[in-house]
């Protein structure tokens, strides 16, 4: 039997014990619940990254079925949302865009037979110019674009103006660029200039030099003609004659420079080259929601006469 005074203390125990217990339990029951939560996300991102490689392989059907046809019949495919509805009953939202529309950061080093990266002057000299037109003083384009070749050379010698150690203290990368957003390692790239460079700055698989497509550029980006030749192609006869493209689109190079604005200009034939009517590149965006979660992914697809092919993704929320 137990004693009076000791009734007290085993009551406390008791209680104690209990309490202890039901804490035991909700915190048992809040992780069963988190699980169950995390099951269920884990397994609707799963269906949803399903479907957006469905919408991938629709997008390439389509691109197949206009490989071919002329520039201004792709271009009328580019920028328009459109919405598939997916056998499961849920909507997906797709997107192609020109994705060669941009200064490809990776055209500022040519690959040798060894697999080594070698600066590039022109494309050197291409990335300094936007930056130029873009606003950006003279010295801070030089140091910018010199930073962005001693990013991606294959060297550990530092540039005049450049260097080989990125504004977080570490070395930089010394191989291509595998996203442009890596620009912002380079000392002296902030958030508000980033925010103003990113519409204009890519990362293609390839190093070389930037292809502009002249039936998809639009007046917001024509520093990426003027770029290729100041002199030539001035900024004002570039935006005027991209505001007046026919409806059919240019048709070729030709007819783009034989615009008024350009008749006393004298366009090498290296810089016609850098100018297309085609896209070799296109973006693709797609979003899905299913059961509440939005999934988006980007797509990079590459256009060639044995048709298209996927060359990379990027998943995420939003872009």
């Amino acid at each position: 039997m137990i004693p009076h005074r000791e009734k007290g203390t085993a009551l406390l125990s008791v209680l104690l014990l209990v309490a202890v217990m039901a804490v035991v339990a909700a915190t048992a029951l809040d992780r069963l619940g988190l699980a169950t939560r995390l099951a269920r996300n884990a397994s609707i991102a799963a269906q949803s990254r399903l479907w957006l490689q469905t919408g991938e392989q629709i997008a390439l059907t389509r691109l197949a079925d206009a490989n071919g046809a002329d520039g201004a019949a792709v271009a009328a495919q580019l920028g328009v949302e459109r919405s598939v509805t997916l056998p499961d009953g849920q909507v997906a939202l797709l997107q192609l865009d020109d994705a060669t529309n941009c200064f490809n950061l990776n055209s500022l080093a040519r690959e040798r037979e060894d697999g080594t990266l070698t600066a590039y002057p022109r494309a050197i000299r291409q990335l300094r110019e936007l930056l130029l037109l873009l606003g950006i003083s003279e010295a801070d384009a030089i140091g910018l674009s010199t930073r962005a070749v001693d990013a991606i050379d294959s060297d550990s010698a530092a540039r005049p103006a450049g260097s080989e150690i990125g504004q977080d203290g570490k070395p930089l990368p010394n191989r291509a660029f595998v996203s442009a957003s890596e620009f912002t390692l380079i000392e002296g790239v902030d958030a508000s200039l980033w925010q103003r460079l990113s519409p204009y700055l890519c990362a293609l698989p390839r190093h070389e030099l930037s292809r502009i497509n002249l039936e998809t550029i639009t007046l917001d980006k024509a520093e990426l003609v003027a770029m290729l030749d100041p002199d030539g192609l001035a900024l004002s006869d570039v935006r005027a004659a991209i505001a007046a493209r026919p409806r059919s689109g240019f048709g070729d190079v030709d007819r783009f420079l034989e615009r008024p604005a350009f008749a006393d200009a004298v366009v090498p034939s290296t810089v016609r080259g850098q100018l297309s009517t085609d896209t070799d590149f296109v973006s693709l965006r797609t979003r899905i929601t299913l059961d509440g979660l939005t999934l988006a992914q980007r797509s990079l697809i590459e256009r060639s006469d044995s048709g298209p092919r996927l060359r990379g993704r990027l998943w995420g929320a939003d872009f």
